[in-house]
């Protein structure tokens, strides 16, 4: 890892009011791990579609004091998104570079909310089939490896369920990430 680099990032997604159009909000916290400014620090941010082509890209200059970290907050328009749903889990790249070390987040197009007493995404009602996850295996235990999570969560989604429930224990770290990918 760089002294001066990118340490956190997250995002959220708001449509307008017909789901055309989406503005995605990007916080990206930059981090000095060192005893020296690091002054001309040059962020980057390029939102991929799920077809590998550029959509949009920003920049930001980040001037960082020593030890200091800074959350850049970044909004970008996306006319047009291609939605992620549980039937098409579209996702796009969300490329993060600072001083051209570069870290990656895959982003899914989606505005999850509650009306009333119905759960929405992007607008439309869904029902939530779901399980609950205990990420465990009889050999491996707690220490299960990356494709079994993977295989997991794919044989769930065959299973015609689209939520789950992570009991007791914290789930594998890249249960969210798959989860993204089968919807």
């Amino acid at each position: 890892v760089e002294p001066a680099h990118v340490a956190r990032v997250n995002w959220a997604v708001a449509y307008d009011k017909d789901y055309r159009n989406a503005d995605l909000a990007v916080n990206v916290t930059a981090a000095n791990a060192q005893a020296a400014a690091a002054a001309d620090g040059k962020l980057g941010v390029r939102l991929i579609d799920p077809a590998g082509k550029v959509v949009k890209t920003e920049t930001a200059a980040v001037a960082l004091a020593p030890w200091e970290e800074k959350t850049v907050p970044l909004r970008i328009h996306v006319e047009n998104p291609e939605p992620w749903t549980a039937e098409r889990p579209r996702l796009y790249t969300l490329d993060i570079a600072l001083n051209g070390a570069a870290v990656e987040s895959p982003v899914g197009f989606r505005q999850m909310e509650v009306r009333g007493n119905r759960f929405t995404i992007n607008g439309r009602g869904a029902k939530l089939f779901g399980i609950c996850l205990h990420c465990t295996d009889p050999v491996d235990g707690r220490a299960i490896p990356p494709a079994l999570v993977e295989k997991d969560l794919s044989l769930i989604k065959g299973c015609n369920l689209n939520a789950i429930r992570t009991s007791h224990y914290p789930p594998h770290p890249h249960t969210p990430e798959y989860a993204d990918r089968v919807g």
